[in-house]
């Protein structure tokens, strides 16, 4: 499955698929960021050769509308060398083709999974100006944490919140203050 996390203090909406793919699973969002909005994919398909055709009109479908977008998920496609765009077998050429021909620049260079070694969680981003730096963590399940670092700066808002302690308060004085009001007279000029 797919799933995208947003901070709460991040305005953002769903992006409805256009269409319902049979055997690509997809989210998208848009996240609005100083006046800029930025879509993220999330995306993945189960099966390496039934689902490209799918997977690709998936990705037509959400990323190509001039917006600047993250596509990021494990493609199950390992048989690319993505130092020299090479592709072993027909799927994993047809998405070597498919990022050449959209501009999509394809950020994971080391393995994503160790056993065997492969690069199968990718990160494609259509724009230069968005993607600092993606680095690979350590094993999270059967594959590695990808950590994608940008150039987006996040206008920082601090929210304050006042929350009362009431277990740290002078009970004695506030009872005190309390019995000193003439509750008469304040009432006596009150209507109901």
């Amino acid at each position: 499955g797919v799933a995208i996390l947003i901070r709460k203090s991040i305005k953002f909406s769903a992006v409805l698929l256009p269409l319902h793919p049979q055997s690509t699973e997809a989210l998208s969002v848009d996240i609005m960021i100083n006046g800029k909005t930025l879509r993220i994919i999330a995306i993945y398909p189960p099966n390496h050769n039934n689902s490209s055709m799918d997977l690709f009109e998936c990705l037509k479908s959400l990323s190509f509308i001039g917006i600047p977008s993250i596509i990021m998920g494990d493609f199950n496609l390992a048989h690319v060398n993505w130092d020299l765009h090479l592709a072993s077998d027909p799927c994993c050429q047809a998405l070597l083709d498919f990022s050449s021909f959209y501009g999509l620049e394809q950020y994971v260079l080391q393995p994503t999974r160790l056993d065997p070694p492969n690069i199968l969680d990718l990160v494609f981003c259509n724009s230069l100006d968005i993607i600092k730096d993606v680095s690979i963590g350590d094993k999270f399940s059967d594959h590695c944490k990808i950590e994608i670092d940008t150039f987006i700066e996040m206008d920082t808002i601090t929210e304050s919140k006042t929350f009362l302690n009431f277990s740290k308060g002078d009970f004695e004085m506030i009872n005190y203050l309390i019995a000193r009001i003439d509750w008469n007279f304040r009432f006596s000029t009150m209507s109901v």
